[in-house]
């Protein structure tokens, strides 16, 4: 299994707020949500990894079988 399949539902505004700021900060919606499960997991204890393989070079030995989708 290479990724694990999520979805989140958030506030219009609040999507709307995090498009733009991804936008400001030059950067995608996922990568910012997968920031904030990552710094979620290490708060809480959690060792597994969060990123999953994509296959493309561009994750992290450290990452996850996880992935989260905004609608």
């Amino acid at each position: 299994e290479s990724s694990a399949h999520l979805m989140l539902y958030l506030h219009p505004d609040a999507a709307k707020a995090l498009k733009r700021y991804a936008v400001d900060q030059n950067a995608k919606v996922h990568d910012l949500l997968l920031e904030a499960v990552e710094e979620w997991f290490r708060r809480h204890g959690l060792r597994e990894a969060v990123r999953a393989e994509t296959g493309r070079g561009r994750a992290r030995a450290t990452n996850h079988r996880a992935t989260v989708a905004l609608t």
